[in-house]
């Protein structure tokens, strides 16, 4: 069984996903008011959507009810977990295929698509003062406080089969840097592995002051390739909680 969903969703809160502004979010993993709404809203744009496709399978009761047994376990599992951390426009178009297999609709789901989060703006000051402060840098004016709110972009395709979410040109962007990943999320472990390359305007030696930037001018020529001014290769590992940034090899 498939079927192919695709849409604008700008999201405000996990409590509204059809709201002008848009967040990306939703409560602790037992199961907060704001992510059921969150998980119970997808769950109707779904259905409404599955209802407007011209299959000839949707006019069987039986797909009807493996359909709904799967909105159950799906969104269930998926819900978001944590406070919101992202507010920002979504557009999202994906596959979605549940096999005629045993066991849970979870561990069956597939999922195929593509993704885009424009205007975005991280909720957690902490976060958001790394981001800032990131594109200070990649724009060589690390002391800039003027630089400060900056909206971020992410776009990348997606791959969900078996409980891990496989991501193809993932990217994050704000002004002056952009990161560039693959990789793969296991749901059930909560790991992170992804490997790719931050990829800066200024030159390494910019994006600091003082000494330091004098101790650093000798490597620019070294870092300034593949057409940016500074250019590393990066990991992302551990979990969604708590990942870790570091130089990959």
């Amino acid at each position: 069984m498939s079927a192919v969903v695709q849409g604008k969703v700008p999201i405000e809160n996990v409590g509204d996903v059809e709201s002008a502004d848009g967040s990306i979010g939703g409560d602790e993993a037992s199961g907060g008011a704001s992510s059921d709404r969150f998980t119970n809203r997808i769950s109707v744009r779904l259905i409404e959507h599955a209802t407007k496709l011209d299959l000839a399978s949707f006019e069987d009761p039986v797909f009807y009810d493996r359909l709904e047994r799967a909105r159950v376990q799906a969104t269930d599992r998926l819900a978001m977990k944590g406070d919101a951390f992202m507010e920002g426009k979504l557009n999202l178009k994906t596959k979605l295929e549940i096999p005629p297999l045993d066991g849970k609709v979870i561990h069956k789901l597939r999922l195929d698509g593509r993704f885009d989060v424009t205007d975005a703006h991280f909720l957690k000051s902490t976060v958001q003062d790394q981001i800032d402060s990131l594109s200070r840098r990649g724009q060589g004016q690390p002391k800039n406080q003027g630089i400060d709110e900056v909206i971020s972009r992410m776009t990348g395709s997606f791959q969900l089969d078996s409980s891990v979410i496989t991501f193809r040109d993932l990217t994050f962007g704000v002004p002056g840097a952009d990161v560039q990943l693959e990789g793969n999320y296991d749901l059930n472990a909560d790991a992170l592995d992804f490997h790719g390359a931050l990829r800066l305007k200024a030159k390494v030696s910019q994006t600091v002051t003082g000494w330091k930037h004098w101790l650093l001018k000798p490597v620019d020529p070294f870092l300034s390739k593949n057409g940016a001014g500074t250019y590393l290769k990066i990991q992302v590992v551990g979990n969604s909680k708590a990942p870790k940034f570091g130089l990959d090899r």
